[in-house]
């Protein structure tokens, strides 16, 4: 068998391991520890990452006058099913952070903000590697203006971007060039408000925004595309609805928009031919679940994500709550994690395993 067979079967073989196991392995010899360490292999490895992992991040009930911080990875599996009877597969990690927001993931990596100093890291937990970047040029945008973040792979250029959406000016930091830079402004500054965390879909950015025009308050969805670094403006499913939540995210394979009001919440999915062609019309949404608030507890959910795993949607509630599954067709809904009244849930996020940043940063 000639060596380039062996080393085919390797890369299968290697592809559907665990990052942890690749860890170990790239002491097997030179040609692992490059192949392993190689882009094209990272790349391969990511796409071939079935589970789903969740990131959950909060404070415990003080001890001694101080909370404690916790971060807990759930593995879902494709045979669970809600109501989730079953105990769920927890794993403990190191979280390196104190004072922060999960911004978002992407190919395993997730990106953090540090509210306190204000610099941005990209973390995979997978591996514990962290990134710090820092963004000592433009720092009093933190103290100063409210500013939103936005993280995501631009496939056109292989590479890592982070939005900055900060007034009077957005900039976008690259991986590549290790630099932050201005670009140009949403069409609706500076009239407007990010009500919503980052939705990445299809490389694109999607935020809910709330524009003040002549004090008239609509919605929209504003796009951040992360190839053609340009901002359009969407058309919400209903703008004279006054929401009591703007959250975006993607269901079925679409995007979609939650919206709230009278103890009532629209799940609104836009259909896949109008996202193709970019168009804005209100017209291209359609209710496709509503949820009273005995379904699922009410108040505020800040995200929403689809675990196609268990055919459920996880809403994340924020103070005091518990994260709540719930299947929108049935109504039938499960508490994934039961926190005490006094916990409060930092930072939540889906994320797969990924070898993303091996080789970058520091160890965590």
């Amino acid at each position: 068998m000639s060596n380039d067979v062996c080393e085919e079967m390797f890369v299968e073989i290697f592809s559907r391991l665990p990052s942890k196991s690749l860890l170990r392995f790239r002491s097997l010899s030179k040609w692992s520890y490059a192949c392993i360490g190689g882009p094209d292999f990272i790349r391969l490895h990511a796409l071939r990452t079935q589970n789903k992992l969740l990131m959950l991040v909060h404070n415990t009930p003080p001890k001694n006058g101080r909370h404690q911080k916790k971060s807990n990875v759930y593995t879902l599996h494709s045979e669970d099913r809600l109501p989730y009877n079953r105990s769920i597969y927890k794993t403990r990690v190191h979280y390196p952070f104190n004072d922060c927001e999960i911004v978002g993931s992407c190919n395993g990596i997730l990106c953090v903000y540090e509210r306190r100093n204000g610099d941005i890291s990209l973390w995979n937990p997978s591996i514990r590697r962290k990134l710090t970047i820092r963004d000592h040029v433009h720092r009093y945008h933190h103290r100063h203006h409210r500013q939103k973040f936005g993280f995501g792979y631009d496939p056109i250029t292989d590479d890592y971007k982070i939005l900055k959406l900060s007034k009077p000016t957005p900039f976008l930091y690259t991986m590549k060039t290790h630099t932050w830079r201005k670009i140009a402004s949403p069409p609706i500054y500076p009239y407007y408000r990010v009500d919503s965390y980052q939705c990445l879909f299809d490389g694109a950015l999607y935020f809910a925004v709330t524009v003040d025009s002549d004090r008239c308050y609509d919605s929209y969805i504003m796009r951040f595309d992360l190839s053609s670094e340009a901002f359009t403006i969407l058309e919400s499913p209903q703008p004279s609805v006054s929401w009591q939540t703007g959250v975006v995210t993607v269901i079925d394979g679409c995007l979609a928009v939650i919206s709230g009001k009278d103890e009532v919440a629209w799940i609104w999915v836009r259909s896949k031919e109008e996202d193709q062609e970019c168009t804005s019309s209100s017209s291209s949404w359609y209710v496709a679940f509503v949820l009273k608030a005995s379904d699922y507890g009410g108040g505020n959910t800040r995200r929403v994500f689809q675990l196609t795993a268990i055919d459920g949607l996880l809403l994340d509630r924020g103070f005091n709550s518990n994260i709540v599954i719930i299947d929108p067709e049935t109504h039938v809904k499960s508490r994934l994690v039961g926190l005490s009244y006094s916990s409060y849930i930092d930072g939540v996020s889906m994320f797969t395993e990924s070898l993303g940043l091996l080789g970058m940063g520091t160890s965590c």
